[in-house]
């Protein structure tokens, strides 16, 4: 194999990779809303039913928000068949990602950090993974919205814990919401 086809073959798999993530902006759209809604959700019930009890919301984010995904990936996996390598780099992303955010949560649930100390990383993560995938399909939407969250997240250090909530949103707004609406457009 020559440098030649060996450009081919990458260019190829950015190819499909792009593709098969412009068909998945459904999943930064997903995850945008139903984490916005939580933000949302537990900022409003905070003076009404309590701050714990309001955290509670983060519940029916993960259940939806993991019954939407495997909802999408079996209708990926229905209409593409097999993944790319490209592809198959960004799932591996996002379950690292993913993992973090529950052994994040895991401890500020287990209150060895407080989510004053966890929310700040969220941000840092979601921008991680917008980051990587943006890079690995050549789209720098996602790229630009991580690098903004990233500077939403040194914020996030700086602010109360409520207020951190509304930071989240505006970070999943950057790295989710905006970008993935530019993914579908663009498909």
């Amino acid at each position: 194999m020559n440098e030649q086809e060996s450009l081919l073959i990458i260019r190829d798999m950015i190819s499909r990779a792009r593709g098969e993530v412009k068909d998945g902006g459904y999943f930064f759209l997903l995850w945008g809303w139903l984490v916005v809604a939580g933000c949302l959700l537990h900022y409003g019930l905070w003076d009404i039913i309590g701050p714990a009890v309001a955290a509670s919301s983060w519940a029916g984010v993960g259940i939806l928000g993991g019954i939407g995904t495997w909802i999408g990936m079996k209708r990926q996996r229905a209409r593409s068949g097999s993944r790319s390598y490209g592809t198959a780099y960004i799932q591996q992303t996002w379950i690292a990602v993913g993992s973090v955010l529950l052994i994040l949560t895991g401890l500020g649930i287990g209150q060895v950090m407080s989510f004053e100390q966890v929310y700040p990383m969220y941000i840092f993560l979601y921008g991680l993974g917008t980051f990587i995938t943006g890079g690995i399909i050549s789209f720098r939407p996602l790229q630009i919205g991580a690098l903004l969250a990233w500077g939403v997240a040194i914020a996030a250090f700086f602010v109360g814990f409520r207020e951190q909530l509304l930071l989240i949103g505006l970070a999943i707004t950057l790295t989710y919401l905006i970008p993935g609406y530019m993914l579908k457009r663009s498909s």
